[in-house]
């Protein structure tokens, strides 16, 4: 299997479509008094390798294969499956250091399979573990995210989201200035979605802050009274915290907000709710946390058939629809004009094994999101919904 020829190809094909699906069905559940169960625990963690090795090429990873088969031969009925041990243990719900050095090497050699072969997977896998509507699709996105602000604590960027420019007019009249202009096009899209209210001397939260740049740039140039930065990776709170700016940045669930009733005049929600499986639970949970009279400034992706039931979920909602605006074309233009600054920070900073991820991450040319922009079956939207 490991040599050249059709063999290999074929293999290879079977690996990186069949493997994930079977990964995230099995190990994301826990049985460990079922020995079929650990049996194709095995198996499946034995697909994902080799699909790796065949996509690598390379004496390391042939190793990493052995290795990763022996120690889970030696342990074929762990406590806790692959997967969802290594979501515990980025969440700090175990302690890394109590764990013995064979399974602390079989969770570091199941996460680096994993996102190399998240580079290589088809769209379509892509798009079930990370657009789904289920707990694994919450469960893939911490993982992802606490992993990279693990591996990338001091990466060149303060947003995640794929950007915004005006098709018709300069982009100047953001009036961005200094450092801000780094990620202009970021910036732009929080400074657009943001702006739809005048959020002056109110109180605004933002739901999914990622790393706390858009936090951070709504306080400066948009004037709230207080700023609140939420997000559910701990990880990713910590460096928000880092920042030394006046935002408060805490930890939290989307569909289960840690704040008390009518707390907020705004809601900001940027490129965010995809992650949530229950889009509805969010909706109500926004509803609960603003004021009479406040709103929820959202953004985000879906496919077209995605976007028809998440609008259909806003209208079930208690909030009320005021603004509803196709920026696809917006965001399109922002990443062909941000491509090379991307593909370079991609390619200076991240680790080769992981680039392709990213890449994927990033929204870059020839991505699944950018092709689907380009093409229409991926819409991109902003909303503002006020309670009454």
């Amino acid at each position: 299997a490991l040599g050249p020829g059709r063999a290999r190809r074929l293999l290879f094909r079977l690996c990186t479509r069949l493997a994930p699906p079977l990964f995230v069905s099995v190990c994301f559940v826990e049985c460990p008094t079922l020995p079929a169960m650990a049996v194709l625990r095995t198996l499946v963690h034995l697909a994902i390798a080799v699909g790796t090795v065949l996509a690598m090429g390379s004496h390391v990873a042939r190793w990493c294969v052995v290795a990763d088969v022996a120690l889970a031969a030696r342990a074929p009925g762990s406590v806790v499956c692959g997967y969802s041990l290594v979501a515990r243990i980025t969440e700090g719900a175990t302690q890394f250091n109590q764990l013995p050095h064979a399974e602390i090497l079989r969770i570091v050699l199941v996460v680096l399979f994993t996102l190399i072969l998240i580079s290589q997977m088809s769209g379509s896998v892509y798009n079930f573990l990370f657009f789904g509507t289920s707990s694994i699709t919450k469960s893939v996105w911490s993982t992802a995210y606490q992993t990279m602000s693990s591996l990338y604590p001091d990466l060149q960027w303060q947003f995640m989201n794929y950007g915004y420019s005006h098709m018709y007019s300069s982009d100047d009249s953001f009036g961005l200035k200094g450092d801000d202009l780094k990620e202009r096009y970021q910036a732009q899209l929080y400074l657009y979605t943001a702006g739809q209210e005048n959020l002056r001397g109110k109180d605004v939260l933002e739901v999914g802050c990622g790393r706390g740049g858009g936090s951070v740039l709504v306080s400066k140039y948009l004037r709230p009274r207080s700023m609140t930065g939420m997000d559910y990776s701990p990880n990713q709170v910590e460096i928000c915290r880092s920042r030394g700016s006046d935002v408060a940045f805490v930890q939290g669930d989307a569909e289960n907000l840690p704040f008390d009733d009518n707390s907020f005049d705004a809601v900001v929600n940027v490129e965010s709710s995809h992650c949530y499986p229950h889009i509805d639970k969010f909706l109500r949970e926004v509803h609960r946390v603003l004021r009479p009279g406040g709103v929820l400034e959202l953004t985000d992706f879906r496919s077209d058939e995605e976007m028809l039931r998440f609008r259909a979920a806003m209208d079930a909602s208690p909030l009320k629809v005021e603004v509803e605006e196709n920026i696809s074309p917006n965001v399109l233009r922002a990443c062909d004009l941000d491509h090379k600054r991307k593909e370079e920070l991609i390619d200076g900073t991240v680790h080769w094994f992981l680039r392709g991820a990213f890449r994927k991450f990033a929204g870059l040319k020839g991505t699944t999101v950018y092709n689907g922009l380009r093409d229409g079956s991926t819409l991109y939207y902003v909303f503002k919904l006020r309670k009454a």
